[in-house]
């Protein structure tokens, strides 16, 4: 019965998306959008809404969230039209409308869950559709972060030979659609970029054909990149590589900036990752960089230093990439790894047991901090001296674990794997490891003081909060902490990004 109730509402779905208007149907997409900014433009000459939609929350009645949007924008686009009888079209221009069709999306959704997924698994799903989407991609660690993970000179040398612009022409180009589109639906083609001589016209035409494809090309790259399960919610998202799309008229429009942005920043790391090892080790090198800096300004009373080498000159090892100490002892280890989650483990659509190569560095990591402990232990490692309440942390590009306990049972199973190798690494050295997402990470250090940033990080190995991410376990253990910390890098953003200095001379 549940199958035929969900063969029913896919059936309701698709005939509702085969009467809507490409065109009107991205607009109505990028007003609701921009409603649920709370700041937004007036869209009233768009469509028909609520007064109460504007700037709704989740748990509002007009709330609708971008991640359905998101789905609703990858289904239309597999769809095929098939307008009624005397031309008959979906009304793209009343809320009433729409709030039926995405009723309807919500419906097939649910009913898909009841069928296919578990509970458990559906956890960890919701997480990496949601997550990112709540936490916001406007800001300015995002730039800044994308700009120095990824402007070393192999990745910038092979974005300049493949793509034919710098990763700063990348990212300023991406900014002047996003100023633009956070107040318009609709773009003409080619763009007024005048107040920026430093970026030519040929260079924005580039960018533009590289985030974008015209409405016809972008419906057969949907329908191929969905064709196993093209309705299916957690299908991977033709819009994370192409957020723009371009009609008639050299109309180009962005139905979602956030996805905009996450492509002119996160989106570069699959730009420049199909390079040469050396780009990838670069990335590594950087990362650890990032993520040391970043302690070291957020604490006072932490002693923040890299890695060190010890071993003898035939055979050195390598300590993990941060080491923390507070009072002269060591408090935390952090290995940092800049291995991305495809999407197809991402989204359940690979078993996590026949994936295990793609979290491999992942469980390297927490074996390198197993042994850095064992060889504490064993006093290889001279003049260092670790608290009994030692922690070890992964820090990592992707939300690996939040909610996923058999994602986070596969990492230490490979992690124990690789530590069998070495005889000196015993059971009491294979504590339960940390593992966070930078996004995550960041947020944490601008709340938190450093003792309730080290006994959040004792919580989640203890494991006291099955599979929460560390931001969530320090907001409901320690309500009343929240610091506040301005983004330690902001001055600084113009050294990576130089347009940036440009803007500014440009505002004063």
């Amino acid at each position: 019965m549940s199958k035929l109730k969900q063969s029913i509402a896919l059936k309701k779905l698709k005939r509702a998306l085969s009467l809507a208007i490409g065109s009107e149907f991205f607009q109505i997409i990028w007003a609701i959008d921009a409603l649920g900014r709370g700041n937004s433009p007036d869209v009233s000459n768009i469509f028909r809404h609520p007064p109460e939609a504007k700037g709704a929350k989740i748990g509002d009645k007009y709330a609708i969230f971008p991640w359905d949007m998101e789905d609703l924008i990858n289904v239309e686009l597999v769809t095929p039209k098939k307008f009624g009888k005397k031309n008959r079209t979906w009304n793209c221009k009343d809320w009433s409308v729409f709030a039926e069709l995405h009723s309807r999306l919500k419906t097939y959704h649910d009913l898909q869950h009841s069928t296919s997924d578990s509970a458990i698994d559906l956890l960890s799903v919701i997480a990496h559709k949601q997550f990112s989407w709540q936490r916001g991609y406007l800001h300015y660690n995002l730039f800044y972060r994308s700009a120095y993970l990824y402007g070393g000179d192999a990745a910038q040398k092979h974005m300049k030979d493949t793509l034919g612009f710098s990763l700063n022409n990348f990212s300023l180009c991406g900014f002047l659609l996003i100023s633009h589109f956070l107040g318009n639906p609709w773009a003409k083609l080619p763009p007024n970029i005048s107040e920026f001589p430093q970026v030519s016209s040929e260079t924005m035409r580039a960018v533009i054909s590289h985030i974008s494809k015209p409405i016809d090309e972008l419906r057969s790259h949907a329908k191929v990149l969905r064709k196993n399960k093209p309705y299916h919610t957690y299908s991977p998202s033709i819009l994370r590589q192409f957020p723009c799309a371009e009609f008639s008229n050299s109309q180009l429009t962005c139905p979602l900036i956030d996805l905009l942005v996450a492509r002119v920043t996160e989106g570069v790391y699959y730009d420049v990752i199909s390079g040469s090892t050396s780009i990838h080790n670069e990335i590594g090198s950087r990362f650890e960089s990032y993520s040391l800096r970043y302690l070291q300004k957020s604490f006072s009373s932490f002693e923040v230093l890299p890695e060190i080498e010890y071993g003898s000159r035939r055979k050195p090892i390598k300590s993990p990439d941060i080491i923390v100490k507070q009072d002269e002892e060591i408090v935390l280890l952090v290995e940092c790894k800049a291995t991305r989650m495809p999407l197809d483990i991402k989204f359940k659509l690979t078993n996590e047991s026949k994936a295990s190569d793609k979290f491999k560095e992942i469980a390297k990591g927490v074996c390198q901090i197993w042994r850095c402990y064992s060889d504490i232990r064993l006093g290889r490692l001279n003049d260092c001296y670790i608290s009994d309440n030692a922690l070890g942390l992964v820090l990592t590009l992707e939300d690996w674990t939040t909610l996923n306990r058999g994602m986070m049972t596969q990492i230490m199973e490979a992690a124990n794997t690789l530590a069998d190798k070495n005889s000196d690494i015993t059971v009491a050295d294979r504590k339960t490891i940390a593992i966070c997402h930078i996004d995550n990470f960041e947020s944490l250090l601008r709340d938190s003081n450093e003792d309730t940033f080290l006994n959040t990080i004792r919580k989640q190995e203890a494991n006291d909060f099955g599979g929460w991410n560390l931001l969530s376990i320090h907001e409901r253990k320690y309500p009343k902490t929240k610091e506040n910390k301005p983004f330690p890098f902001k001055e600084e953003l113009g050294d990576v990004l130089p347009w940036y200095k440009i803007l500014q001379t440009l505002e004063e």
